[in-house]
């Protein structure tokens, strides 16, 4: 049996400081900050507080905007404590296998060293070795007959 081709991609999650209280959420490459995201068509955030299940909804659904990286600014207020959810909704290019994601993370501190980060499989391509193995075990069709046996040479 031959396993299925499966990609995975990664993606790093930052929080940055907004205007007026705001966090900008940006979603950058795992490779380094600047690589392109060829395969993320759509994106769109929700930041949910603290506690089990939705738990109250602070700010979204927003779009993130792919000018410059991908990007939103999300106005959250200052009444927010620590133990933010974002929730992201993530569409992949017709060059994927797979639709989407959506995809649930601790929205990382501000100033948090580091970036919080998503694995997800984007593409899977299963291979059907029995029906390969079928085709190429079929018999061959009659070969032509392309003049066989007229115009002979012969030796002197």
């Amino acid at each position: 049996e031959v396993p299925p081709y499966v990609r995975r991609d990664r993606l790093r999650v930052r929080r940055e400081a907004g205007p007026g209280g705001a966090v900008l959420v940006r979603l950058l490459s795992a490779h380094h900050d600047s690589a392109p995201l060829p395969w993320l068509q759509s994106a769109s955030a929700v930041v949910h507080g603290p506690g089990n299940g939705e738990g109250a909804r602070l700010a979204g659904p927003v779009d993130l905007i792919r000018e410059g990286g991908w990007s939103a600014l999300l106005q959250l207020g200052a009444s927010h404590g620590p133990g933010l959810r974002l929730r992201l909704r993530l569409g992949f290019s017709s060059d994927c296998t797979a639709s989407g994601v959506d995809a649930e993370l601790a929205l990382p501190a501000e100033g948090a060293a580091g970036d919080a980060e998503l694995d997800f499989e984007t593409t899977r391509v299963e291979y059907d070795i029995d029906a390969a193995i079928d085709a190429a075990s079929a018999p061959l069709p009659e070969p032509m007959n392309c003049g066989r046996g007229a115009g002979r040479a012969t030796t002197p």
